[in-house]
């Protein structure tokens, strides 16, 4: 008997609503460093107004960018939550056989090295089990959630390169910091790039999630297994002649 697939409309609006304000802060840390990187230029060039606006431009950027982390980071909670619920709801809908668990479906992510692509697989996994039904495994990957992933990994490329965003001081700075304005526009730039790539993948995310919950909630149930007497008649055994009451 096919069980009632776990409310997941409610945490999908959430999670939905947390990226989008991660696009909407991305955007805003990206203004932010593209004003500081104004501002450094101005300084190499002798502007004593830009060495008065450094301070104004630097606090600037460690304030979005202490937003985006706190929006990222609640992003991930409610994130999981959401995968887990959807995930035990397309092992009913699929009639089971996925390759994932709900709670490693979840787990992959938090997994180094592994976690460069076995999210991915989870979350392609789980669309595919949500709108295919018991024969999900024949569905062709739907193009969206392998650019989304692509999107998302080029996305990390500056901090391979150690091109972190964050609070630079123009004064003394921590050891590993860039040290001269030039660099400092470099790095800003890489990270201009990055959140550039993180907002297409949020709003490709988003079509992911609202297609999965679209999926699930509007899934056939699966037919029901008989119970109790059968609907039909059970035909006698048929007799030998020899065996006939006589009448």
């Amino acid at each position: 008997m096919k069980e009632p697939p776990k409310p997941i409309q409610g945490i999908a609006k959430a999670v939905v609503l947390l990226l989008v304000a991660q696009i909407v802060i991305a955007i805003a840390e990206a203004i932010a460093l593209a004003h500081r990187i104004d501002v450094l230029q101005q300084l190499r060039n002798g502007s004593i107004a830009a060495a008065r606006e450094g301070a104004a431009a630097d606090d600037f950027v460690t304030t979005m960018a202490t937003f985006d982390t706190i929006a990222f980071l609640t992003t991930v909670v409610i994130w999981c939550i959401w995968q887990h619920r959807a995930q035990t709801n397309a092992i009913e809908l699929a009639g089971g056989g996925l390759r994932f668990t709900p709670g490693w479906a979840v787990g992959w992510w938090f997994i180094p090295i592994a976690n460069l692509w076995k999210p991915f697989q989870a979350v392609r996994e789980l669309w595919k089990a949500s709108h295919g039904g018991a024969a999900w495994q024949s569905l062709r990957t739907w193009p969206v959630i392998g650019w989304w992933w692509a999107i998302w990994m080029v996305s990390l490329v500056h901090v391979w390169f150690g091109e972190r965003s964050g609070g630079v001081s123009f004064g003394t700075m921590p050891m590993g910091t860039p040290i001269t304005p030039t660099d400092i526009v470099t790095r800003d730039k890489w990270q201009i790039l990055s959140l550039a790539l993180r907002v297409f993948a949020a709003a490709l995310a988003i079509k992911i999630v609202r297609s999965v919950v679209h999926a699930q909630e509007t899934a056939p149930p699966r037919a029901a297994m008989p119970v109790g007497q059968p609907d039909f008649a059970i035909p006698d055994p048929p007799q030998r002649p020899d065996m006939a009451t006589p009448g």
